[in-house]
Order: C-alpha cells, then sequence, then structure tokens
C-alpha cells in the first residue's frame, strides 16, 4: 500500500482517536539508529532515543508511538 503513495509523490495522513490500555511510549525517530555498523553510535542514539533526549542534528521532532496492549479505533 506504501509503494502506491510514492509512486504518485502525494503526502497520505490520517488523524484518528485511539483508545490505548496499556502503556505507552513516544519518542523522536530522529534518534533512532541509522542502520550503520557503528556500535557505538547505534548505543549513543539509542540512549538518546529512550531518554527522549533532542536529536542531534536539531531536526524538527518526528515523533512515533509504541504501545503494549490492546488498541482500539474510537469513533
Amino acid at each position: 500500500m506504501g509503494g502506491a503513495f510514492y509512486r504518485v509523490e502525494q503526502a497520505r495522513y490520517a488523524i484518528v482517536r485511539l483508545k490505548i490500555a496499556g502503556r505507552v511510549f513516544v519518542g523522536d525517530t530522529n534518534n533512532c539508529f541509522d542502520a550503520t555498523v557503528n556500535e557505538a553510535e547505534n548505543l549513543l542514539l539509542a540512549g538518546w532515543y529512550w531518554e527522549n533526549e533532542p536529536n542531534p542534528a536539531k531536526e524538527p521532532v518526528i515523533r512515533e508511538m509504541l504501545a503494549d496492549g490492546d488498541i482500539e479505533r474510537e469513533i
């Protein structure tokens, strides 16, 4: 499905209200490791991610949410 959006070069977004029964963590994806083989750099970025530190490149925050438990879409 995502491939179709790339073909038409148009961003698609959906805003939904979710009901989450469980824990939630929100982190800045700019702090995720960048698929390098540099273990020290990956561990440093992972620490920044899990501690919600500002990303080193000072890029605008891109939030991702991780949830454990049941997730339902509220209508």
